[in-house]
This record gives C-alpha cells, sequence and structure tokens, in this order.
C-alpha cells in the first residue's frame, strides 16, 4: 500500500526530494515485504494446515484401526465367553441330570420299599380285619345257637306243662 500522501508531502519538506525520494521507496519496498510476507505466512499456515489435516486423517486412520481391533478383540473375548457358558451350561445339565437320574432312583427304591411296608401292614390289618370277623361269626353263632337251644327248651316247657 502506498505511503499516505500528507506523510509523504511532509518527508519532502523535511528530508528534501532525494532523501524522501528513498525514504517513501524504501517504506513501499517494507509494504511490499510485508505483501510478500503475509503470501509466505498464508501459504506456510497453509502448508501446516494440510499437514494437520495429514495428521488428523493419520489419526483417525489408526483410530479406526484400533477401534476395529478392539472390536475384533471384544468379539473374540465374547465368542470365548460365550463357549465358557455354553460349556458350563452343558456341565450344570448333565449334573443335573445326574442328580435327577440319582434321585428318581432313590424315589423309586423309596416308593418300592413304602409299597412293600404298606403291602405288610395291609395284610396284617387283612389278617386281624379276618380274625375280628371269624370272631364275631364264632360269637354270633354261639348267640343264635344258645338263643334257639333256649328257645327249644322253652318250648318243650311249655309243652309239657300246657298239656
Amino acid at each position: 500500500m502506498p505511503v499516505a500522501a500528507k506523510l509523504s508531502r511532509k518527508l519532502y519538506e523535511t528530508l528534501g526530494d532525494e532523501a524522501a525520494e528513498a525514504m517513501v521507496s524504501w517504506m513501499d519496498s517494507v509494504e511490499h515485504n510485508r505483501a510478500e510476507l503475509r503470501e509466505m505466512n498464508d501459504l506456510a499456515f497453509a502448508r501446516i494446515d494440510a499437514r494437520f489435516g495429514e495428521m488428523d486423517a493419520r489419526i483417525d486412520g489408526r483410530f479406526s484401526e484400533m477401534d476395529a481391533r478392539i472390536d475384533g478383540r471384544f468379539a473374540e473375548m465374547d465368542a470365548r465367553i460365550d463357549g465358557r457358558f455354553g460349556e458350563m451350561d452343558a456341565r450344570i445339565d448333565g449334573r443335573f441330570g445326574e442328580m435327577e437320574a440319582r434321585f428318581d432312583a432313590k424315589l423309586d427304591r423309596e416308593i418300592g420299599q413304602l409299597r412293600q411296608e404298606m403291602a405288610a401292614g395291609f395284610g396284617r390289618v387283612e389278617s386281624r380285619i379276618e380274625q375280628r370277623f371269624a370272631d364275631l361269626m364264632k360269637w354270633s353263632l354261639t348267640f343264635w345257637l344258645g338263643s334257639v337251644i333256649a328257645l327249644i327248651g322253652a318250648l318243650a316247657i311249655l309243652r309239657q306243662f300246657g298239656r
């Protein structure tokens, strides 16, 4: 940017034509150098921005790789855990199957023993009932025979006296 006209006039008055010309050209060159320096600075910042963009892309790539590796590792761990849980489920199911079989066998034995005990108990109760029934029949027969004999005797006595 050229030096302002007011400053230029003051320079010519104070320094003279030659010195003022030198000073103005020096100021113009400084202004021109500033523009070049700004362009160089902009180019450097553009290169730095490009480098940062490259670094961002590399970092994003590395993070993507790490994410993929981590996801892969988690998938492996999930598969291993699922496998272990599958093994544990199978072992638990096997153990429960064994326990069920043992329980069923023991229950069958206990029920068999209970049935034998109940059959023996019912046999004893049945024989006692039969014994009581036989006793009852014996006493009933004895009572009826005694009653019939007494009735026949009473009738015989009545016939003898009633005639």
